[in-house]
């Protein structure tokens, strides 16, 4: 079998590896181009959205010929289902990438269920299987948009978790309380209650990297939310204070 990666950050890069240890797999990044292979069967998008994502990865499946495309960036939901109409004789799925830098990225590909979005029952199938070859977990989905939506979600749900902490930390400011002490109040909360209630307390700083806030903005495309709009407004906030 021969498998095309395209994107080489950090999650194409640590995908490149699991592969390697399976199949036969290449490697392309616009950063590093090599010549394309004409004919693949399994490729796996892994460059981040922008407004020409579709063009991009219609472009690359007409040049390698693939018979199971799996896109694994977090996109703007429909964005699956307009390169498939593009190329409907492709199998495609959606499956984004659930694992974070911080735990080690082979070890989130490992541990993590492994979602897949298909546009049609044939590609979550094989999809499934493919995935399940190098060692993944997996639960097929009803649609892409069911994947494309939840990673947004998961985003935005940390994203106002983060965001809230920010605001704690106002709170505490501007009434001179001792923010360790209403830490160990919370953080006790969690452990003394077994972990029944999340652990609430983090940093407070601005929401960086490249996921929860380009997240919440691409959901908010979708489905206006206060919610949301309070999480980018403290954030801006807190880059300022």
């Amino acid at each position: 079998m021969k498998v095309l990666v395209v994107g080489l950050g950090e999650i194409g890069s640590a995908l490149l590896e699991i592969v390697k240890g399976v199949y036969d797999v290449v490697g392309y990044d616009i950063k590093k181009p090599i010549e394309l292979p004409e004919k693949v069967d399994v490729l796996h998008i892994c460059f981040p959205y922008t407004e020409g994502f579709v063009d991009y990865a219609v472009g690359y499946m007409e040049k390698t010929n693939p018979d199971l495309v799996l896109i694994e960036s977090t996109v703007l939901p429909g964005t699956t289902q307009k390169i498939h109409e593009k190329l409907l004789a492709i199998d495609i799925c959606h499956s984004p990438v659930r694992t974070r830098k911080a735990d080690g990225l082979k070890w989130g590909f490992y541990n993590y269920t492994k979602f897949i979005g298909p546009v049609n029952l044939q590609s979550g199938l094989k999809a499934e299987e493919y995935y399940q070859t190098l060692g993944f977990k997996t639960r097929i989905c009803a649609s892409p948009l069911e994947t494309e939506f939840s990673k947004l979600i998961h985003l935005a749900y940390f994203g106002v978790i983060l965001g809230w902490n920010q605001e704690m930390r106002r709170i505490a400011r501007k009434h001179r309380l001792s923010f360790r002490d209403v830490a160990a109040f919370l953080e006790t909360n969690t452990v003394e209650s077994e972990f029944r209630f999340p652990v609430p307390v983090y940093d407070g700083q601005p929401i960086g990297g490249h996921c929860i806030i380009p997240g919440i903005e691409l959901l908010q495309r979708k489905f206006k939310s206060k919610f949301l709009e309070s999480v980018l407004e403290s954030n801006e906030k807190r880059e300022k204070e």
